[in-house]
């Protein structure tokens, strides 16, 4: 494997150290989904919200389909 590159898949269950931090930010159940607009309005934040809301959009396929 070349050097710099991830070693195996399951980098995304390390980059998860506290779940359902963004739903208790929310004020949301943890089973439901948060709404999109909420993380768009986000998205620019500073610190760990800023990081998580820029997570979860990236984990939703966001910016794929948005091209931002």
């Amino acid at each position: 494997m070349a050097k710099g590159r991830r070693k195996g898949r399951k980098w995304i269950k390390k980059a998860v150290h506290k779940r359902g931090a963004l739903h208790r930010h929310y004020r949301l159940p943890l089973r439901a989904k948060i709404p999109l607009r909420l993380l768009v309005r986000d998205r620019h934040k500073k610190g760990k919200l800023g990081q998580r809301v820029r997570f979860a959009l990236g984990r939703r396929g966001y910016y794929k389909r948005h091209g931002r």
